[in-house]
């Protein structure tokens, strides 16, 4: 059975001086190189405040950054999976000592 090609929506490519300190920004946070980020598109909001849409890997993010190049933040904007939410709550306790004890085993007496 043939096959029908796809097309995507043409997008004018994103400013490079928007999208390259958007990719370092996202770079630093998800510890990812920046091969594996790519700008896909930008909308200006006004005051010289501008959005990115970012695709890190397999994440979605937005990205604010000023007409100047100064990244104010990097935002997931892919909800996270339940998977997600427990290793980060896991981690979260970890980090605060608020693991629980390992039961402990009774002695046999001979």
């Amino acid at each position: 059975m043939p096959t029908m090609p796809t097309f995507a929506p043409i997008r004018p490519p994103v400013n490079a001086a928007l999208a390259e300190p958007c990719i370092a920004a996202a770079s630093s946070k998800y510890f990812m190189g920046e091969s594996n980020i790519k700008a896909v598109d930008s909308e200006a909001v006004g005051g010289g405040i501008n959005h990115v849409r970012l695709k890190v890997d397999i994440r979605d993010a937005m990205c604010t950054v000023t007409d100047k190049g100064k990244v104010r933040s990097v935002v997931d904007t892919m909800p996270k999976s339940a998977d997600q939410l427990a290793a980060e709550e896991a981690a979260a306790k970890k980090a605060a000592g608020q693991t629980a004890p390992a039961p402990k085993k009774a002695k046999k007496s001979s």
